[in-house]
């Protein structure tokens, strides 16, 4: 089975994660002059910066989303690789690799929403809110459970 084709939906999470994408890289580089030198390179649980390093150390975040970005975009064309909650059969098939897409662009997504934050916070001097971390796990946790639970439907169905 060829990797699922995009219908509308999935072209909107990647037009979305593609312009968050470049809003973060705009950001950085709009605002590299006015950043200055020591910047927050970490953050507690609570959202606190607990830890410091140079304005340079900024450009791993767009760059690690980036190549999060491109690694699930790779990833997405082999869905015959992935394993599954349930048994693949040609009945299933189709349906489980839409699945297993939705789950990787809706991943994608959040993931590129939460490093544009952090970048956002880290140039407006700002500490993270206090919630984002627990927040973030949930929603991360919460998209996965939603996808595994539709593919073990499938299982049971077909």
């Amino acid at each position: 089975m060829q990797r699922p084709l995009y219908g509308p939906l999935q072209w909107g999470v990647e037009i979305a994660g593609a312009i968050i994408l470049l809003l973060m890289l705009s950001c950085v580089a709009l605002r590299w002059g006015d950043l200055p030198e020591k910047i927050p390179t970490h953050y507690n649980f609570s959202g606190q910066a607990d830890a410091w390093g140079p304005k340079s150390a900024l450009l791993y975040l767009p760059l690690t989303a980036v190549m999060v970005w491109i690694l699930l975009s790779v990833i997405s064309f082999f869905p015959s690789l992935w394993n599954y909650p349930v048994r693949v059969t040609s009945a299933n098939v189709a349906g489980l690799y839409r699945c297993s897409l939705n789950l990787l662009l809706i991943l994608k997504l959040e993931l590129l929403v939460f490093f544009a934050y952090i970048t956002w916070a880290v140039v407006e001097g700002e500490n993270l809110q206090v919630y984002f971390t627990a927040l973030a796990l949930a929603v991360i946790f919460v998209s996965v459970l939603y996808q595994i639970w539709k593919m073990w439907r499938l299982g049971k169905i077909l």
